[in-house]
Formats: C-alpha cells, sequence, structure tokens
C-alpha cells in the first residue's frame, strides 16, 4: 500500500461553525425559491433545539430537515441562483470556522497530506467552502439537474455511509485506512471514526459520544480522542479504560491521539489556546 496519508474532515460543525446545508435552505427559503409550507416539521424541531427543549435536538433537527429535503424534493430551483447564493454565503460567513480544525488542516496540507470532505450539505456550498482551505476532495450531497435546473431528486447522499465514501478515496489512492486521521462530530460520523487510524471526535454530538463510550474507546490500540472548543479555549482528551476496564474520557496531550509530526505542529500553531 502507497504511503500516502490523507486527511478526511466532516465540515457542518466540525471546520464550519454552523451548518451550510441550514444556511443555504434559510436563504433559498427567504428568497422565495424553496416552498416554506414543507418546512413545517422541522421549523418545530429547530425551535425545540434552539430553546433547548429536549434531548438531541440538533440531530433531531437536521434530521427532519434532510427527510424534508429528500421526501418533498424541495431542492426545485436554477442552478445559477443556488451558485449565487453559495458564493455570497461564503463570501460573507466562509472565515467563521473553528480555530482547532482549520489550524489542523494548516498542519497537514504543510506536511503534504491529502484532504477530503464528505459532508451531508449540497455538493455546490461544500466545494466553495474547502476550495478556500486547500482541499483536493470533496463529497457532498448531489442532486439531479436538468436543463440547467434542479429538480428535487437527490442523486448521491454520502453521509449515508461516509465509511465508503472514504474507501472509494482511498481504493483511487492506493491507500487505506491506517494512514488516515478522521474528524467528526456526529454519529454519521462513527464508522468513519472508527475505521481510521487517528479518529477525532470534535466537539462531539451526545449519541457520538455514548456510541464510543459503549464500543470501547481504544480503537486500533490507540486511544480515540476527542478535542472541544468552547469559546478560545480548546480541551483535548481521549477515550481510556480505568483500573475496572470502565471506559471513561481522560485529559491528554496531543501526541497521545495524533502522528509525532502532526502533533508538534498542531500544538505550535495551537499554543495561546490549549492549557495542560
Amino acid at each position: 500500500m502507497s504511503e500516502k496519508r490523507i486527511g478526511i474532515f466532516d465540515v457542518d460543525g466540525t471546520i464550519y461553525r454552523d451548518s451550510l446545508m441550514i444556511d443555504l435552505i434559510d436563504r433559498l427559503r427567504a428568497m422565495n425559491l424553496l416552498t416554506n409550507e414543507c418546512f413545517a416539521t422541522s421549523d418545530r424541531l429547530r425551535r425545540q433545539w434552539k430553546d433547548r427543549e429536549a434531548e438531541n435536538s440538533y440531530e433531531s433537527f437536521a434530521e427532519a430537515l434532510v427527510q424534508t429535503i429528500e421526501q418533498e424534493q424541495v431542492f426545485r430551483c436554477r442552478s445559477e441562483d443556488v451558485r449565487r447564493i453559495c458564493a455570497d454565503l461564503i463570501d460573507q460567513k466562509g472565515r467563521q470556522v473553528y480555530e482547532f480544525t482549520r489550524e489542523l488542516i494548516y498542519t497537514l496540507l504543510e506536511l503534504d497530506y491529502t484532504l477530503v470532505a464528505i459532508s451531508g450539505s449540497p455538493l455546490p456550498a461544500v466545494e466553495m467552502f474547502v476550495r478556500q482551505f486547500g482541499f483536493q476532495h470533496v463529497r457532498a450531497t448531489e442532486y439531479e439537474m436538468v436543463d440547467g435546473a434542479y429538480t428535487g431528486k437527490i442523486m448521491s447522499l454520502p453521509v449515508q455511509d461516509k465509511a465508503a465514501a472514504a474507501r472509494q478515496f482511498l481504493d483511487k489512492f492506493g491507500a487505506d485506512f491506517s494512514n488516515v486521521i478522521a474528524v467528526g462530530d456526529t454519529i454519521s460520523d462513527y464508522e468513519l471514526l472508527v475505521k481510521a487510524r487517528y479518529p477525532i471526535a470534535f466537539n462531539p454530538s451526545r449519541k457520538l459520544k455514548t456510541r464510543i463510550r459503549s464500543h470501547g474507546g481504544v480503537i486500533w490500540k490507540r486511544s480515540f480522542g476527542v478535542v472541544t472548543q468552547r469559546k478560545d479555549d480548546i480541551a483535548v482528551m481521549k477515550f481510556g479504560d480505568d483500573m475496572f476496564y470502565r471506559t471513561r474520557l481522560e485529559e491528554c496531550l496531543i501526541r497521545e491521539i495524533f502522528p509525532r509530526d502532526v502533533a508538534d505542529r498542531l500544538s505550535e500553531r495551537l499554543r495561546s489556546y490549549i492549557q495542560y
């Protein structure tokens, strides 16, 4: 196998401090390019999330939004309108990212990693967003287009199986998961994370943390990294087993969850954000 090293990233909530899908849909709705009536259920779940009225409320809202888009085939608009709105969105909010993942991306580029983004957001928005950070490859939700207009039909939804999407890239590169750093934040990233040699759960959802804990925190005989960023503080942790073999989180050094060369450069970049 090749020694090519690869970084695979989720985008929404992992790099971008929001959701490209939600932002794009909101803008299309505001311009009356999508039918607002279809979003009644997802709007209700969004209010529950914003008001913190239910557990796992963000994931419930996001799942309902995707379901609405898929079942109602609401994504019916001119491709030129979508690209124009995507360009405006990236121009206005494209630099609103987490420092941890931004500096990790720049570190990996310096070390000649190949960068891959796999996202559930629409492809035009994801492509424009990750291009500014040097990503070479992208997989995202693709919609059927006829005569310059989207029909609403989804042609590709890689978020349903990110591990399989990643495998396609690895096969193309002649590589395998032993040379992969993977970063994600929700349960849809789990299968990808457990296959990667260096899995990083960044600001993980409760569902993702619960799944990692219940299935054992040590993957590849190496600790499963968990990184959180709140305001200007970054905490680095790992899942490990205590003396009774109970899986728990504990603080750790960056070099415990990354390859040494990545850890050294990333530590320098994040020096002001991390306190040990």
